[in-house]
């Protein structure tokens, strides 16, 4: 038998007015459909990232743009993709092209349904798990802090780092399409490829430009609630923090500056603005019968000076606390830290500030000639430690230092000054306190031959009796009035 000549160079189906009109009409139904599938599933994914606090992962406009044309790119694909199947889809004959034709139909549909699978499981783990990582409550604190950190997560942002990812997802599944019909129809394919590929893109760059919904109100609606947006405030950053979370059982202050330079900082409980003579009786209100350690959050401005601070702590004291949080942000986490808003500094309440000692008791024991002083005088941008000058990031070492040869009898001194930032304050007490840990962990290495953190709470007693944290805070007024 001859082989037919439509067999080995066979032509394409003949397609009427009616069913290029239809075909185009399920480009756009198709398109938009997936569209608004991928578009709203983003934003669902989106609002997932929602944390106590009313903070939420935002987009960026130029974020939102390439995510939809992202989106839109793979709905058109697909919506020609359900094209090319209605208009090759024909009755069935055993000789001829037909055969070829249901290759390239069952290579549509596979398509269409194989990358879907594939697109939102890979999708929706990473999104998901990305949006998550926004909230450190949420699936990322469950995993260790190096592990994070020093890993994939801890250098990921999609946008615009990856943006190639997505543009070779396009390729692909663009190119992917046209495999078998490249195979069959050879040179005319070429020319039909490079014109869908001009309307295509066309297409999705008008497609891209709707959007569903109003995706900036939902970010106003949900952040003027949330006090570091409407406030503008920016928390100290630290490097290390005393525990990965702050705790949400306790009340939590937030301290934002005034509106204009010669206003006093605004001081917010919950969702209310109070003024700082108050502070101790709203604290005294809220505390509980059962509450031990009764402590709470400080989230303030990392602008705000420490003459201030000082009468937080007051209040903080008349409320019976003896320490409190300062709610901090660490740079070396995951994303920006305006979303980082969950790592604590636990601080003691001064003893100036408090009824366990007057400010005659304090000096009295600093002129015992049996303490050794390390005194800590700050500037602008470093530290005098007993009158040598230290830039920030020897004063861990230097400390260290200091309590070696002088253990075990210790007390530093730091001086205040009200014009000093709470970020500075902090660093010097985080300086302080790392300088004790390594201390603290050689001891137990040496006596206990373990780790600190395996240590048995009377083992960890023993080596806080060892080390105390011995530091006196001298305020300007305290050191006009007794030095």
């Amino acid at each position: 038998m001859p082989i037919r000549k439509d067999f080995l160079h066979p032509e394409p189906p003949q397609i009427t007015r009616f069913q290029i009109i239809t075909g185009l009409f399920i480009i756009v139904l198709y398109a938009f459909a997936w569209y608004s599938v991928l578009y709203l599933t983003r934003e669902i994914l989106r609002m997932n990232s929602v944390t106590y606090d009313n903070n939420l992962w935002v987009l960026t406009d130029a974020e939102v743009s390439f995510y939809n044309l992202f989106f839109a790119f793979i709905a058109v694909i697909l919506g020609q993709s359900a094209c090319l199947i209605y208009w090759f889809d024909r009755p069935k004959r055993i000789f001829g092209q037909i055969r070829r034709r249901t290759s390239i139909i069952n290579d549509q549909r596979v398509l269409n349904w194989y990358f879907m699978s594939w697109f939102s499981k890979l999708g929706f783990v990473f999104v998901f798990l990305y949006a998550c990582s926004f909230d450190d409550y949420g699936f990322f604190s469950l995993i260790d802090e190096k592990l994070l950190y020093n890993s994939f997560w801890g250098e990921i942002d999609f946008y615009p780092n990856y943006s190639y990812i997505y543009i070779l997802i396009i390729i692909v599944l663009f190119l992917q399409l046209w495999t078998t019909i490249r195979r069959v129809y050879k040179r005319k394919s070429l020319k039909w490829m490079l014109v869908s590929m001009a309307l295509l893109s066309i297409s999705a760059f008008g497609l891209s430009k709707i959007n569903l919904i109003d995706y900036k109100k939902i970010n106003e609606r949900i952040l003027k609630e949330n006090m570091y947006y409407t406030h503008g405030i920016e928390l100290p950053e630290l490097i290390k923090s005393e525990e990965k979370n702050r705790k949400l059982y306790q009340p939590t202050l937030y301290v934002a500056p005034g509106k204009s330079s010669d206003d006093k900082p605004i001081v917010i409980i919950e969702t209310t603005e109070i003024k700082v003579e108050n502070i101790s009786q709203i604290l005294e209100r809220e505390r509980t019968p059962h509450s031990f350690n009764w402590s709470c959050n400080l989230s303030i401005d990392r602008r705000i000076k420490m003459k201030f601070v000082q009468e937080i702590y007051r209040e903080l004291a008349e409320a019976s606390m003896f320490k409190c949080d300062f709610t901090i942000a660490q740079p070396h986490r995951i994303h920006d830290k305006v979303y980082n808003q969950n790592g604590v500094f636990s601080a003691r309440i001064p003893l100036h500030c408090s009824s366990v000692m007057t400010t005659e008791d304090i000096f009295k024991m600093l002129n015992n000639e049996k303490v050794s002083i390390i005194e800590i005088k700050p500037t602008a941008s470093a530290c005098f430690i007993d009158d040598v000058l230290m830039p920030y990031p020897k004063i861990q070492n230097t400390v260290y230092q200091k309590i070696l040869e002088n253990n075990p009898n210790y007390v530093i001194k730091l001086y205040v000054k009200d014009e000093m930032d709470v970020e500075a304050y902090l660093k010097i007490q985080s300086a302080i306190r790392e300088g004790l840990k390594r201390h603290k962990k050689e001891y137990a290495i040496k006596v206990f031959s373990k780790e600190y953190d395996r240590l048995m709470i009377e083992e960890k007693k023993e080596i806080a009796r060892k080390y105390p944290y011995a530091v006196v805070e001298i305020t300007e007024d305290m050191a006009t009035d007794f030095e």
